[in-house]
């Protein structure tokens, strides 16, 4: 039987794991990346870090079977992630060392366009409302 519980520090190991073996539009994103962590630390680890309250993990009798992520307030979370250390956008960062060597290509991105998914630029345009 699987339950939902709020994470906790230990699940985080599991969660890299789930963040690699999944970061590839579901399938394994191993092969992609030199850092098997780099999808966690970009999609997972803040929210656990910077966020417990709004993180759970869904265990099976094998341990954590998967995870969800989110936040009441995200400009507020982005500011407490910038001031935590947190994504850092500019040239020559982490994640530009973190993916495939020089020369070689992954399935058509670059270490810009990789910043640009991890690091977009804000709208200054709100959200258009939602019609019901």
């Amino acid at each position: 039987m699987t339950t939902l519980r709020p994470v906790r520090s230990e699940d985080l190991e599991q969660i890299y794991a789930i963040s690699l073996l999944t970061g590839d539009a579901g399938s394994d994103a191993s092969p992609l990346h030199h850092d098997g962590k780099l999808i966690g630390h970009i999609y997972s680890a803040p929210y656990i870090e910077l966020s417990p309250e709004t993180a759970f993990v869904a265990e099976d009798f094998e341990g954590v079977a998967g995870y969800i992520v989110g936040v009441f307030d995200t400009v507020s979370f982005e500011e407490r992630l910038n001031a935590f250390g947190g994504r850092r956008c500019a040239r020559g960062t982490p994640i530009r060392r973190a993916i495939r060597p020089a020369g070689t290509r992954i399935r058509g991105t670059s270490p810009r366009s990789i910043t640009r998914l991890v690091c977009p630029r804000r709208s200054s345009k709100p959200f258009p409302p939602i019609s019901t």
